[in-house]
């Protein structure tokens, strides 16, 4: 999987924001805790997404009408996301607890985006409290031996491949 390989995004978007941000702040210092900091994270490569739809496609008659989530049926909690982006990165920060509904106030203006480095819609992910069902969709896809990997398995190749590329971001911006 080509994530897995070289960290390559076509997009850096979603824990890509959470990652810049760290990378600004200094060890010590405050970083939020948002909302419960329970809600599920489904970070998923897209080559992941690729092989799944193209060998679930093989079996049209198994999957018609059927809804199959290509979710991580092991997927990571946020906040230990945020602890483990931290602990890669060489950081240790003072985590302080904010909500939601506080947090999007507080980077409602447009200037606070622009420093912080992430667009106020992304708050809503961190205590987006869902969880999909993947058991469909692994019951077919493990006659494939397709299965998804956990994000552990590629975090430091996702960091590295950013910090690598985050010159050119800082000049394009994310998209």
């Amino acid at each position: 999987m080509e994530i897995q390989k070289n960290g390559k995004t076509a997009k850096f978007d979603g824990p890509y924001y959470v990652i810049l941000l760290m990378m600004k702040i200094p060890s010590g210092f405050p970083f939020p805790k948002v909302g419960s900091g329970e809600a599920e994270v489904n970070i998923v490569p897209v080559d992941f997404i690729v092989d799944s739809i193209c060998y679930l496609s093989r079996f049209p008659d198994e999957i018609r009408g059927g809804v199959f989530h290509l979710t991580d049926p092991r997927p990571h909690k946020v906040f230990e996301l945020v602890q483990i982006f931290a602990e890669r990165l060489g950081k240790k920060f003072n985590y302080f607890h904010i909500s939601p509904e506080k947090l999007k106030r507080l980077m409602s203006p447009k200037f606070v985006q622009k420093i912080v480095g992430m667009p106020v819609q992304l708050i809503d992910y961190f205590d987006h409290q869902v969880h999909y069902d993947s058991k469909k969709a692994v019951s077919i896809l493990s006659r494939g031996y397709i299965e998804c990997p956990d994000v552990l398995e590629y975090v430091d190749v996702m960091i590295d491949f950013l910090i690598k590329n985050r010159k050119k971001v800082a000049r394009q911006g994310l998209a």
